[in-house]
């Protein structure tokens, strides 16, 4: 049947569902993501019909949504599925299984943007958010990028050896807080998880896109920029209370949480008082959700570098890979 402009397929409700809200099982044809109010739960599926080459808009329409729970890919092309790794904001992918089922240390499970702010429940650094962080300097990648060849803070630290504003004690504790960064980074990339035979489990490790750092004390704002260029995340904040070599390494921002529309993450090291407005700000925003990380002179990088990152779980039936339909019928006896 037609409901407006979209398709409706709805299997016929079952005796006894006249009293009480039931909602039959439906598939509903779309023309766009747009068409969708937001999350519909329910046994409901859209349908949306894509043409070759619209894959990158299709994905972008998605992301724009705000939402990043769970996606799932069927495909033998690679290109596609690797296309869709890389551009997808969402906290789970499947390739190639279903879309449910997450097995705990095997695949995390948790979304971005308006689906969580982190850690994955059942992930590697779940209990160490529990304990303050003190569990996650044990985990470390077991595959993954390589590393570049020159210190990501290579650049930032011959630029504090200029700052003359700062006492030599001070710049000496910076440059200790560096190499810590620059340690904890190196491990916080990708990691291969355990899993069952004919079935690729990876936590890959992301930095957060827009990050804003507010601090009362000006050195402790120096110390939230070294942990974001760390990271790979250029921060946003009052370049005008860095010295002016450090200046370049950040993005100048007024400090109104309203003027980042892509803010995903902000370090705090306010107040208490101050810092509780900033939650209420950041909670009253349209859009993602936004996490508030305390990030102050106490924080080690080596306990808490990884909540600059988003968690990216992948599973994939690796026993469909290169094409063999067979192998995904095959049961056991």
């Amino acid at each position: 049947r037609l409901d407006g402009d979209h398709r409706v397929h709805a299997l016929p409700l079952p005796d006894g569902c006249d009293d009480g809200t039931f909602v039959a099982p439906t598939v509903i044809e779309i023309d766009r993501i747009d068409d969708l109010p937001g999350e519909v739960f329910g046994p409901v599926l859209h349908v949306l019909r894509w043409s070759f080459g619209t894959l990158d808009a299709l994905i972008d329409a998605i992301d724009a949504t705000g939402y990043g729970l769970t996606m799932g890919v069927h495909s033998r092309i690679d290109e596609h599925i690797d296309r869709v790794a890389r551009r997808a904001k969402v906290g789970n992918l499947y390739v190639n299984r279903t879309l449910i089922g997450a097995t705990v240390g095997v695949q995390p499970f948790g979304g971005e943007g308006l689906s969580g702010t982190g850690p994955k429940a059942g992930g590697p650094f779940y209990l160490a958010r529990l304990d303050g962080g003190r569990g996650a300097h044990r985990f470390r990648p077991s595959s993954g990028e390589p590393l570049d060849d020159e210190p990501p803070l290579a650049a930032l630290r011959t630029a504090l050896a200029h700052c003359d504003g700062i006492a030599d004690d001070e710049r000496i504790a910076l440059s200790a807080y560096c190499t810590r960064c620059e340690a904890a980074a190196a491990g916080l990339t990708t990691m291969a998880l355990p899993g069952p035979t004919g079935e690729s489990n990876t936590l890959r490790l992301r930095s957060r896109e827009t990050v804003g750092c507010l601090a009362t004390d000006a050195l402790v704002l120096v110390r939230q920029l070294i942990a974001c260029r760390a990271v790979g995340i250029v921060p946003a904040l009052d370049a005008t209370r860095l010295p002016p070599p450090l200046r370049r390494f950040a993005r100048p921002w007024d400090g109104a949480v309203d003027s980042l529309p892509t803010l995903d993450a902000l370090l705090v090291a306010l107040p208490a008082e101050e810092r509780t407005r900033t939650r209420q700000a950041c909670a009253a925003r349209p859009g993602r959700l936004v996490a508030v990380l305390v990030w102050d002179r106490s924080t080690e990088p080596v306990l808490h570098l990884w909540r600059l990152k988003r968690e990216s779980a992948e599973s994939v039936n690796t026993a469909a890979a290169g094409g063999n339909a067979s192998l995904m019928t095959l049961i056991e006896t």
